[in-house]
C-alpha cells in the first residue's frame, strides 16, 4: 500500500469513518489492524537459519510498500541475531513474476549462490523456482525457500512452497468490529491498532520433496507497534 495518507485525510474531513488494514500509519485519526509483518519475515528468515542456510538472499518487491518493508526488517533483525549469516537483499519496483524472474537471473549469475532464499510475494516466488528449475538449480535441494505471503499462484510450482499465513480471516473481521465500533460510539470512540501474529506454514520447498507441510504455532514478538 503506498502513502494514502492524504486520501485518508479527504475521507476523515468528510465524517467517514476510517479503518486502514495491513498498513502501519504513524497518523492516530483511524483505527488500524494489521498482521506483524516485521515478524513474518523474522520467522522465515530463522526458518531458514535453523534448517542450516548461512546465506540468504531476500527477493523484495517495490520500497513504498510498507509490509515488505517491515517484512525485510525482521529479516535482518533475524540474520543480526545469527553468528556466521549472510544476506543479500534484491529490489525490484514491482513485485510479479517477472520480477521474480529477474532476481533469479542475477542469483544464477552469482558465483557463490544463496542456500537459502526469501521471496517477498507469491507471484515473485511463481516466476524465481520456475528460472532457477529451468537453470538446473532444484528448490528445495540447491536452495531452500520461503514465501512472505501466502497466495495461490504459488500452488502452480513443482513444489508445495513454505510461506507467510496471513490471517486474512481475522484481519477483515478485526476491521469491521473496529468499524462498527467508530459507527456506534461516534465522537467518543478511541482509535487504536490490532496487531495479529503470522504463521509460518513449512512444506517441501525448505524441508524437503515429499515432506509433510507444518503449521507452527503463530507467536507476537515486539517487531510491530
Amino acid at each position: 500500500m503506498q502513502d494514502s495518507r492524504a486520501d485518508i485525510a479527504h475521507l476523515r474531513q468528510h465524517g467517514t469513518p476510517v479503518v486502514v488494514v495491513n498498513y502501519r500509519s504513524a497518523d492516530d485519526d483511524h483505527c488500524t489492524v494489521l498482521m506483524d509483518n516485521e515478524d513474518a519475515g523474522y520467522q522465515a528468515a530463522r526458518h531458514l537459519i535453523e534448517l542450516g542456510c548461512r546465506s540468504l538472499a531476500f527477493a523484495d518487491g517495490p520500497a513504498w510498500a510498507q509490509p515488505l518493508v517491515d517484512r525485510r526488517r525482521g529479516i535482518e533483525r533475524a540474520v543480526q541475531e545469527s553468528d556466521g549469516v549472510r544476506l543479500q537483499v534484491y529490489l525490484r519496483e514491482r513485485d510479479r513474476s517477472e520480477d521474480g524472474r529477474a532476481i533469479a537471473h542475477l542469483i544464477l549469475a552469482r558465483a557463490e549462490r544463496p542456500d537459502g532464499v526469501i521471496v517477498a510475494t507469491g507471484l515473485m516466488t511463481q516466476g524465481l523456482i520456475d528460472e532457477f528449475e529451468g537453470a538446473g538449480l532444484r528448490v528445495p535441494e540447491d536452495v531452500r525457500l520461503v514465501c512472505t505471503e501466502e497466495n495461490w499462484k504459488t500452488w502452480d510450482t513443482p513444489v508445495r512452497v513454505s510461506r507467510v499465513r496471513e490471517p486474512a480471516f481475522e484481519l477483515g473481521r478485526e476491521a469491521s468490529l473496529l468499524l462498527a465500533a467508530e459507527l456506534r460510539e461516534g465522537a467518543a470512540h478511541e482509535h487504536r491498532t490490532v496487531v495479529l501474529p503470522a504463521t509460518l506454514v513449512a512444506a517441501e520447498s525448505s524441508l524437503g520433496r515429499g515432506a509433510r507441510t507444518v503449521e507452527q504455532p503463530p507467536r507476537i514478538s515486539g517487531g510491530a507497534p
